[in-house]
């Protein structure tokens, strides 16, 4: 009988190391889960949790996820963690450390559009950008309004699609557009899924340059940055540009956060 005891006891004692030991999981329960891999925004911001919280910190990439670094607890609302931003639109991983230096990960989206950085050449007829739903290019629009702050920019109200050669005839840049001129519009949006038809918005950058040549060099690595922190999107090819600096943007497009997105018109 004392025999079995121990045996049962030394059972017992090795089952539990081998749980505590086993790689990829959190300190919690099982592997880091947040129950859905799409959340949509709703009429208030709410907040979701691992479905298997332990100790240890988390993380997000990008880095413009509201994510509490020590709880995982994230906040499903359209401002990124800076409140300058949106944070929808975009995929997101979600990253794992515990105490003892173990690892896992996950992958979310936030419901939403986003635009791809692109450049669009009018002498190729290259002039409509399509927004991208859930951060899958795969995905189409379910259907819901899109408007704009500014006028000018024709933006269809049904698809999101935006017609740039008709806005610079709508006069976005004025009746006579120069190499240089950008505008930041603001597209506000509602989608039928799950947000039900909660209104969500982005910006955007749409600028125009006579020539690719003269894109300024840190617009064009602001745009390069935007294609590494687009989860799940390949990128697309934007060329490195050596035209000067153009301070007037630095302090809206950043190379470190993937928002506001990047449009260009290339006259030629």
């Amino acid at each position: 009988m004392f025999m079995r005891s121990v045996f049962f006891f030394l059972t017992l004692v090795l089952f539990a190391s081998c749980q505590k030991d086993n790689p990829g999981t959190n300190t919690g329960d099982g592997p880091l889960s947040y129950g859905n891999s799409i959340f949509y925004v709703q009429g208030t911001d709410y907040v979701v949790n691992p479905v298997s919280t332990g100790n240890g910190t988390y993380s997000a990439f990008p880095d413009n996820l509201n994510i509490n670094a020590q709880t995982g607890q994230i906040t499903v609302s359209v401002k990124d963690n800076e409140g300058k931003n949106t944070q929808t639109g975009l995929k997101y991983n979600i990253y794992y450390t515990s105490p003892e230096g173990r690892k896992d990960s996950t992958t979310i989206t936030l419901a939403g559009i986003n635009f791809q950085d692109k450049l669009y050449y009018l002498s190729r007829n290259d002039t409509i950008a399509s927004p991208i739903y859930n951060a899958n290019p795969a995905n189409g629009f379910p259907g819901g309004s899109f408007s704009k702050s500014n006028g000018k920019l024709d933006i269809d109200p049904a698809t999101g699609n935006i017609n740039l050669a008709k806005s610079i005839r709508n006069g976005l840049f004025s009746d006579d557009p120069q190499n240089s001129d950008w505008r930041v519009v603001n597209i506000e949006y509602t989608s039928k899924d799950a947000s039900a038809s909660t209104k969500n918005n982005l910006d955007v950058v749409v600028y125009f340059y006579t020539a690719v040549e003269n894109i300024p060099s840190n617009v064009s690595g602001a745009m390069r940055a935007h294609q590494s922190l687009l989860v799940g999107i390949n990128p697309v090819d934007i060329p490195i540009t050596n035209a000067p600096v153009d301070n007037d943007i630095k302090n809206i497009v950043s190379a470190a956060r993937p928002r506001p997105p990047c449009i260009i018109i290339i006259a030629k």
